[in-house]
């Protein structure tokens, strides 16, 4: 890990460090492990919660840099060093585990699953969880899956650890955009993950899926040994005295695992079919029974070609050559058979119609219901985490209506939209995409 050193530290731990470092500036690698970040975040919660194990050896770590000796000092140094481990191990469980886990891999492989996770927000979730017992169980729940892994790499467990990162990522966003919420307790029977409260008092529940790549464990095993493979092949050229190494392998989370000979990465028509396939699978009308239920996929696994504009049935898409494109969430919810699905053309005067639509959108399938009362879709685009929502056509029951889906939709979703493109105004590509919605990600 390299040192990371913000212009302004919040702290004066942080700003400690900083001083320390520039009396050192001119000297050998500076206590590299050391992430200034971090030192905020011990500083504030030491405050907050001053008898825990961190807030000991976050004092320790500030009397060691006001002493000036201890750029000097081996001993001094292995302390400090030791102190700042033990209070990252207290303050950051989940976090740890995880950045062990990531060290196994390191120089073998790499896991799709482990690489979409984002630091930053896993630092949050570890660092409420010292006050919320929801986000606390979710912790546990984090290490307790990497603790089942006996041989690295373990594609399964891995998996299932991001899906549990995926319930405590949605927890974060609804406590952060006030969403009042609960965590139900898992029973034997299908029950949604969350329960929610409108401010008018009207009770609604959210499950929550983390949609992974197509054909699942068996694609994610391809990927690992692709990893591998180009690991080796660094290994073998930097071997043959190569000083800057090079090597191509394809993360294709819409590739279906083996032999694939259709396989257009381009597509849409792809997108559209995995997305709605997906969606039927991961939701069950069970699970919509105790009341208005919105379903909500995760889908940083699978990566959506555009943002906002997904919402939409059609966008112009003004990259490369221009054209238009179809919105894959849009079709993969409202879309009928036999509609256009259009992509941008990879060279002007390339046709820019890809084919038609094999099936209705899960909306608007006579053949089999889809009784929620909206889909949400949680990305990462361009660093940012956005919630995407899609309006159900129908009114759940006398005593949930349109009216209420879209108060949801407009309280937790950056952007969203219905089967009549009513918020086509609102999903225009220079718009600032910024809610500050607190779980900024990077992977």
């Amino acid at each position: 890990m390299t040192e990371r050193v913000p212009f302004t530290p919040a702290s004066t731990l942080g700003r400690a460090y900083l001083l320390y470092r520039q009396r050192l500036i001119l000297a050998a690698p500076v206590m590299p492990f050391v992430e200034v970040e971090v030192l905020d975040k011990l500083a504030r919660l030491s405050g907050d919660h001053p008898t825990a194990a961190f807030a000991e050896a976050s004092g320790t770590l500030g009397t060691l840099l006001a002493d000036p000796t201890l750029a000097t000092d081996p001993e001094k140094q292995r302390t400090f060093e030791m102190s700042y481990e033990a209070a990252k191990l207290a303050a950051f469980p989940a976090t740890s585990a995880y950045l062990a886990e990531c060290a196994k891999l390191s120089g073998m492989t790499q896991d799709l699953s482990l690489n979409a996770i984002d630091l930053s927000t896993l630092r949050v979730i570890d660092e409420k969880a010292h006050s919320d017992p929801a986000l606390k169980t979710f912790v546990g729940q984090l290490r307790a899956k990497l603790e089942e892994v006996r041989s690295a790499p373990d594609a399964q467990a891995y998996a299932q650890f991001f899906e549990i990162y995926g319930e405590a990522i949605v927890m974060l966003l609804l406590r952060e955009r006030k969403v009042q919420v609960k965590r139900l307790a898992e029973t034997n029977t299908s029950m949604p993950d969350f329960e929610c409260e409108t401010d008018d008092g009207k009770q609604f529940f959210i499950e929550v899926k983390s949609l992974d790549v197509v054909d699942g464990i068996y694609r994610h095993k391809e990927m690992l040994n692709d990893a591998l493979e180009s690991e080796v092949e660094h290994e073998r050229q930097a071997r043959k005295g190569k000083r800057i190494t090079t090597s191509e392998r394809e993360i294709a989370p819409y590739r279906k695992s083996g032999t694939d000979s259709a396989y257009d990465p381009p597509s849409l028509n792809r997108v559209i079919d995995t997305l709605r396939s997906k969606w039927r699978r991961a939701f069950k009308s069970s699970q919509f029974a105790q009341g208005p239920t919105f379903a909500l996929a995760v889908v940083d696994r699978l990566v959506l070609p555009a943002a906002q504009q997904d919402l939409a049935p059609y966008y112009f898409d003004d990259a490369l050559d221009g054209g238009g494109s179809s919105g894959v969430l849009w079709q993969a919810a409202f879309g009928r058979e036999g509609g256009l699905v259009l992509r941008r053309p990879d060279f002007a005067g390339k046709p820019g119609v890809e084919g038609v639509l094999t099936a209705p959108g899960i909306f608007v399938d006579d053949t089999q219901s889809f009784d929620a009362a909206g889909i949400i879709v949680l990305d990462v685009h361009c660093g940012q985490r956005l919630a995407l929502g899609l309006a159900s056509p129908r009114s759940i029951s006398d005593d949930w209506t349109n009216d209420d889906t879209e108060g949801v939709l407009v309280s937790f979703c950056d952007f969203w939209n219905d089967a009549d493109h009513s918020r086509g105004f609102e999903l225009a590509t220079d718009r600032d995409l910024a809610r500050v919605p607190g779980t900024k990600t990077s992977g």
